[in-house]
């Protein structure tokens, strides 16, 4: 297949248009030692769909001789850390500033200093502080249950 339809309706004036956008590489990828690069190929687009709905924009995975990066609008912000962890667990990461606080104990990384935003944020959830990672200034804590 040698054609693509990018968009459904005409766009008028296209060099008009000017979008700003950045380049984020995705690393880790060895394609050349896999048995099944499709596999690789799914992850890709998995990954370039979960960082589009997490981040609430548009995102598309390009791949070219520099290896495979996602293209993004250039005020987007994405957490190194947060898509590391995703990455290393294989599932989505709660962000505690969407209101996404888990119901069950958990984990939390989070900025160096913030314990006292956390306890606003869970109630009457009991806090521990379990240390600090200081090169990327963040405390890792344990969150009680809900509802103990």
């Amino acid at each position: 297949m040698d054609r693509h339809r990018i968009n459904l309706y005409e766009v008028e004036k296209p060099t008009n248009h000017r979008f700003r956008y950045q380049l984020v590489q995705v690393i880790g990828l060895d394609r050349e030692h896999t048995s099944n690069p499709d596999l690789i190929d799914r992850g890709l687009n998995q990954l370039g769909k979960r960082v589009s709905i997490r981040e609430r924009c548009p995102v598309a995975v390009v791949k070219g001789a520099s290896g495979v990066q996602l293209a993004m609008p250039a005020d987007v912000s994405l957490s190194e850390t947060e898509y590391g962890l995703a990455f290393y667990r294989n599932q989505t990461i709660s962000r505690y500033e969407a209101h996404q606080i888990p119901f069950e104990e958990h984990l939390l990384i989070a900025p160096e200093g913030s314990r006292d935003a956390i306890t606003q944020l869970v109630g009457s959830r009991r806090v521990s502080h379990l240390g600090t990672f200081a090169p990327q200034n963040l405390d890792y804590y344990w969150v009680a249950r809900g509802g103990t």
